[in-house]
């Protein structure tokens, strides 16, 4: 059983339904793009299932830190729930969630800018 992609029901973004872990985790993004496959070659790490969307921003709906690395893995910043905010120029990473209900990687392609 793979985790499945739905917009969520009231807003726009993504919504992710693990229904090994029986978990859900939604993500919110200003206005809802078409959900489409991705290659999940942009993912350093293995990865069960991949869904690709285009977003200025991405709303994580609680606080978390984030790891953000290079595609080779490279750890190059992180965000605390601390900080008030951590930015990295533009290039491509991947980027961790460490307290969502599941292993949660974005892969992003733009400068990544991180705040509450």
């Amino acid at each position: 059983m793979q985790p499945a992609f739905a917009t969520p029901p009231r807003r726009s973004g993504l919504l992710i339904n693990d229904p090994i872990e029986s978990v859900r985790f939604a993500l919110y993004t200003p206005d809802q793009s078409p959900l489409r496959s991705a290659d999940p070659d942009d993912f350093h790490f293995p990865v069960d299932a991949t869904v690709a969307f285009e977003a200025k921003t991405v709303e994580i709906p609680k606080l978390t830190g984030v790891y953000i690395r290079t595609q080779d893995s490279e750890l190059v910043a992180s965000y605390s729930v601390t900080d008030d905010e951590t930015t990295v120029p533009s290039g491509a990473y991947n980027l961790e969630l460490n307290t969502a209900p599941m292993k949660l990687y974005l892969a992003v392609k733009s400068e990544v800018s991180i705040e509450k």
